[in-house]
């Protein structure tokens, strides 16, 4: 499941593997759009909720239906106990990336979004909050309602082998911040899966996945200088790492 641009830097972050991004991960790649009147309501709401810090309130903007009760459990202890933290900067609505896919299967288990994907709500929280920026939620309609997606499971294959947590940490050593670009293949269900890779501003990037084994992984140096060192771990354990290396070439992890 993907990538942390769901949540950046949140308390809850891991989490974005587990719920939130897995909702994500399910969107069509359709874009937000102008904003319609029904649209706009629906963030307006999204924004009442969290002025006022109406926890109810933002719980009835989610589609429930098909949320097995483990997953409304999860949403409970790493998003909603942490959604006032922080005071809120701004909401907005922004369009899908484009490495969203429409679906996914782990462990045996289909997961997929019970709303028509149509963008993300970005909740921006005010800079300095411990390094805290943004939340990123999907949304989408369910006949003439905008929500927010909920995520349903159909277990498809109860003899798949178990995924594993895959891990990216890239970083950058040089000032100004060292900016790259690159992506990574990995197996989801024995299919391949490309994630797309990119600092986050600070010269640095931990991105985690879910998934069999990762088979494939490009990055470049972007900047004029400055060094990049690359680590993979699955599960924990380290199976590549260089040392930080000065170079406008490509660094290619291949297997």
């Amino acid at each position: 499941m993907n990538s942390l641009g769901s949540i950046r830097r949140f308390p809850f972050s891991g989490f974005v593997l587990g719920i939130l991004l897995a909702t994500a991960l399910l969107a069509a790649a359709s874009s937000a759009g102008a904003a319609g009147p029904e649209r706009d309501r629906f963030l307006k709401r999204v924004q009442s909720a969290l002025d006022r810090q109406d926890l109810a309130a933002f719980k009835k903007l989610f589609n429930w239906e098909g949320v097995s009760d483990d997953l409304q459990a999860s949403l409970d202890r790493h998003l909603f106990n942490h959604l006032f933290d922080h005071p809120v900067e701004s909401v907005e609505l922004i369009p899908l990336p484009a490495d969203f896919r429409t679906e996914y299967v782990l462990n045996g288990v289909r997961h997929y979004a019970n709303v028509e994907i149509m963008g993300l709500v970005k909740v921006n929280y005010r800079k300095g909050a411990q390094g805290r920026t943004s939340l990123k939620i999907p949304y989408g309609k369910k006949g003439n309602r905008y929500l927010f997606a909920g995520t349903v499971r159909e277990t498809v294959n109860p003899d798949a082998p178990p995924s594993k947590q895959i891990q990216v940490i890239i970083i950058g050593f040089g000032h100004p911040p060292v900016t790259f670009e690159g992506y990574m293949l990995y197996l989801q269900n024995q299919t391949p899966v490309r994630k797309n890779l990119k600092d986050m501003g600070g010269g640095n990037l931990t991105q985690l996945v879910r998934g069999e084994d990762i088979t494939f992984l490009k990055v470049w140096r972007t900047s004029a200088q400055g060094s990049i060192q690359i680590e993979i771990l699955i599960d924990g354990k380290t199976i590549y790492k260089t040392q930080p290396l000065d170079t406008r070439q490509p660094i290619i992890f291949n297997r």
